[in-house]
């Protein structure tokens, strides 16, 4: 009976990470009008206005911090859900977890953005450092 129970948990868990990380479910917040369709676009990581060329990222650090933003938005949807009256105990429960989870990658997320500001630059074609 435990054994069961165990598969079945880990079965809820998993299906439940689905529904709150699915790109449908998101693609509805971000205030796309067809959430239906999912798009493989290229991220526009460059800075191409004219302030700030001299100190422009690499794009791994512009993505991480494009990643840092949806990571601290998902915490505060969290965040939320939490504080709502209509949660029951054992969601609460699953959504700390779910939050303590969300804010250990975004320590990660810094302190690989730290490391990666702290390394030299390199120069690159068409480039001065």
């Amino acid at each position: 009976m435990r054994k069961r129970n165990k598969y079945i948990l880990l079965l809820l868990f998993i299906i439940l990470l689905g529904f709150f990380l699915s790109p449908l479910h998101l693609s509805g917040r971000l205030g796309q009008e067809n959430p239906k369709r999912i798009e493989s676009g290229m991220a526009w990581a460059q800075n191409r206005g004219g302030e700030g060329k001299d100190v422009q990222d690499s794009h791994y650090t512009q993505l991480m911090r494009q990643l840092r933003t949806k990571v601290d938005g998902w915490l505060k949807d969290l965040n939320q859900r939490i504080e709502s009256e209509d949660v029951t105990r054992f969601e609460v429960r699953f959504l700390e977890i779910l939050r303590s989870f969300l804010e250990w990658v975004g320590e990660k997320i810094d302190s690989q953005i730290e490391s990666e500001e702290k390394k030299p630059r390199r120069k690159t074609r068409g480039e001065e450092v």
